[in-house]
């Protein structure tokens, strides 16, 4: 059975007479599963799948874990969380990127989905 995989993003800014809406969707038919990433004091790769377009990274709620995402261990990468309980969303070209590195002050189990 094929599945569709679609990641959709809404923001709305209000307020001080700025009033902006924008929605994001990508759709993916490779429906890549789900995977878990565990975090550790210090720097954990992740294999990409070579069909997957994108992922969103959810990080437990109420996570107190510092947590940097980063192309290569020595990158200085950008920093997501801690006590963020919104996902963190990357899209790419298929097979652009082959993994990608996640830096942490302390062990969690986040949650990826791939796009």
């Amino acid at each position: 059975m094929s599945k569709t995989a679609t990641t959709t993003i809404a923001t709305t800014v209000s307020g001080d007479g700025l009033n902006a809406q924008q929605t994001v969707s990508n759709v993916n038919t490779s429906a890549l599963p789900p995977s878990t990433v565990t975090t550790a004091n210090g720097s954990v790769t992740v294999t990409v799948p070579a069909a997957a377009q994108g992922f969103t990274i959810y990080p437990p709620i109420g996570s107190v874990i510092t947590k940097t995402l980063k192309g290569i261990a020595g990158d200085t990468g950008v920093p997501f969380g801690p006590g963020a309980s919104f996902p963190a969303s990357i899209g790419f070209a298929a097979g652009a990127i082959p993994s990608f590195v996640i830096t942490a002050n302390g062990i969690e189990t986040l949650q990826v989905v791939w796009a």
